[in-house]
């Protein structure tokens, strides 16, 4: 309920940031909290949003002064999926952030929300890719990782048995590591298994403690049968 005050009043203890962001839980359809993603710590971000879109909750968790998102040009539609992560990056190269570390955005994950379009959003990595500085072959190579990483993990949660073999094929291809390759065999032979692998992984990286305030609010939100549960 507090999270626009709370990225103005960030704002004003950093005269020198210009744009904003705050901590997010990840819930499933029934609102209850899955995953959370505490924000980067305030200032220069930069060398981080090249790496990996860090911002929690895209661009739902984001504030920018209008003069600078108009200075950069705004959303970019043809990053399509990933505009939320390129304008993110394009707002740190000109500006530092203010980084407000509370979960006070909850993001619900759905298999059939568009992040789940595992092909657009390969495409649209790339194109973010593509409008970053040369980095030398180490980095590139790492972050292609970071990208089949990710698109492993959405067709992971969504249940895209081969989406999940090539991406982590391509993991594979990366790093030269023979355990990327007995995952490919695992989800082609059992995808499921795989899919709850990953809610499992998820549900240990889970910071309980720094996540509960948020389970305040959300639970005002839930369905009144799972609330009274």
């Amino acid at each position: 309920p507090d999270a626009l005050r709370s990225m103005l009043d960030a704002l004003a203890t950093q005269p020198d940031a210009r744009w904003a962001c705050l901590g997010a839980v990840y819930v499933d359809e029934q609102r209850v909290i899955r995953k959370s993603h505490r924000p980067p710590p305030s200032g220069p971000v930069y060398e981080l949003l090249c790496e990996d879109g860090v911002i929690p909750g895209g661009g739902s968790g984001m504030m920018a002064a209008t003069a600078l998102a108009k200075a950069i040009g705004g959303f970019d539609p043809s990053t399509d999926l990933a505009a939320d992560w390129d304008f993110a990056a394009r707002l740190a190269a000109e500006s530092p952030l203010a980084a407000v570390d509370r979960p006070l955005l909850a993001y619900r994950m759905s298999a059939s929300s568009s992040g789940h379009q595992i092909g657009a959003m390969a495409a649209s990595l790339e194109s973010v890719r593509a409008k970053l500085p040369p980095a030398d072959a180490a980095t590139t190579r790492r972050r292609q990782l970071l990208d089949a990483s990710y698109i492993a993990e959405l067709a992971a949660r969504g249940g895209h048995r081969r989406d999940m073999v090539t991406s982590l094929l391509a993991c594979a291809r990366l790093v030269r590591r023979p355990g990327y390759v007995l995952k490919a065999a695992q989800a082609l032979v059992n995808p499921a298994s795989v899919t709850q692998e990953w809610a499992d992984a998820e549900g240990d990286a889970l910071d309980r403690d720094w996540a509960a305030p948020a389970d305040n609010w959300i639970s005002q939100l839930r369905p009144l049968d799972l609330a009274d549960s």
